[in-house]
C-alpha cells in the first residue's frame, strides 16, 4: 500500500505541500539503504531503472524499492540512446559509453537524480536532465522544519554532485560511499535530522490530494503514469525496434525484507 514517489512529487508541486529538507534527505537514506540491500543480495545485481516512478510511500512513512525487473529487462531490448531512455521512459543513464548502462554507478547516479527531485519538491522535466543538473544543484534552496529558507547546505549539494557524476570525486564513489556521506549529514552542526512530524504532515497531505492509498501488495498496483508522460512502454519501443517483447512485471510478492528500511526516527 502506497504511492509512487512521482504521486507524492506532483501532489507536493502541484498540491502546494511542503517537503522538509530533512524528509527530503530522510527519504533519500532509505533509498540508498534499500539500494545497497539490493547490491548484497548478489555481486552482479544492480536495479537499473530507480526513478520516483520506481520507488513507493508507505503510510507509515517507508520509502520502498520496487520494479526490481525492469533494467534487467531494459538490457534485453536494442540499444536506446541515453536521450530516449531520459526523454520516453525517465531513467537517467550515463552518457559514457564505456560504463554499463544499467550497472551500479547508474544506480548511484540515478539516486543522486532522485535526490534532486526530493530537494525541489518536483520530478525532473525533460528538459533537465542532464543539462541544467549542475544549476539545479547550484541554485537549490533547503526549506528546514523550524527555519526559514535558506540557500542549500554545502554538504548536500557536494553529496548530489558527487552522486551524479558531475563532480570528479563522485566518478569512483560507490552506493556505499553515497551511503556514508548520508550518515554524516545526520549528525554534527546543521544536521539533517528526520522529523516523524513532517512525514507525517507530508503524508496527511498527500492522502488529501490523492485519497487513501490502495489497499492490496505495492507490487500488485498497477503502474501510474510518470509525472512526465512517457509516449511508449518499453514492450513498444521493443516492437518498434522489430526486436522479442519483453514482458515487464512489477515484483512479484513483497519485496526483500532488506528493501523495507525501518521506520523515520523522531527528532529528540
Amino acid at each position: 500500500v502506497g504511492w509512487r514517489l512521482s504521486e507524492v512529487l506532483e501532489a507536493v508541486e502541484l498540491g502546494k505541500l511542503v517537503l522538509h529538507t530533512e524528509t527530503a534527505v530522510n527519504f533519500l537514506c532509505q533509498i540508498v539503504s534499500g539500494v545497497v540491500a539490493l547490491h548484497a543480495v548478489d555481486p552482479d545485481i544492480s536495479h537499473g531503472a530507480l526513478n520516483p516512478e520506481h520507488l513507493v510511500l508507505t503510510p507509515a512513512g517507508k520509502i520502498v524499492v520496487v520494479d526490481q525487473v525492469l533494467g534487467s529487462a531494459l538490457e534485453h531490448l536494442p540499444p536506446m540512446s541515453p536521450e530516449r531512455l531520459w526523454k520516453d521512459l525517465r531513467i537517467p543513464v550515463p552518457t559514457d559509453a564505456s560504463q554499463s548502462r544499467f550497472g551500479r554507478r547508474t544506480d548511484l547516479l540515478q539516486v543522486g537524480v532522485v535526490g534532486i527531485a526530493l530537494v525541489l519538491g518536483r520530478s525532473l522535466r525533460e528538459y533537465d536532465y542532464p543539462t541544467r543538473v549542475r544549476d539545479l544543484i547550484a541554485h537549490a534552496s533547503e526549506q528546514r522544519v523550524s527555519r526559514a529558507t535558506q540557500p542549500l547546505s554545502q554538504r548536500l549539494r557536494d553529496w548530489l554532485a558527487c552522486a551524479t557524476g558531475i563532480d570528479a570525486e563522485g566518478q569512483t564513489w560507490t552506493m556505499a560511499d553515497a551511503q556514508r556521506g548520508l550518515a554524516r549529514m545526520s549528525v554534527g552542526e546543521g544536521a539533517y535530522v528526520p522529523n516523524a512530524a513532517s512525514v507525517e504532515t507530508l503524508i496527511r497531505g498527500v492522502e488529501a490530494f490523492y485519497g487513501e492509498p490502495d489497499e492490496g501488495p505495492v507490487e500488485e498496483q498497477e503502474p501510474k503514469a510518470a509525472a512526465a508522460p512517457r509516449k511508449e512502454p518499453v514492450k513498444e519501443i521493443a516492437e518498434e525496434r522489430g526486436a522479442p517483447a519483453v514482458e515487464v512485471k512489477p515484483s512479484v510478492g513483497a519485496p526483500h525484507a532488506a528493501l523495507a528500511p525501518p521506520e523515520p526516527v523522531a527528532a529528540p
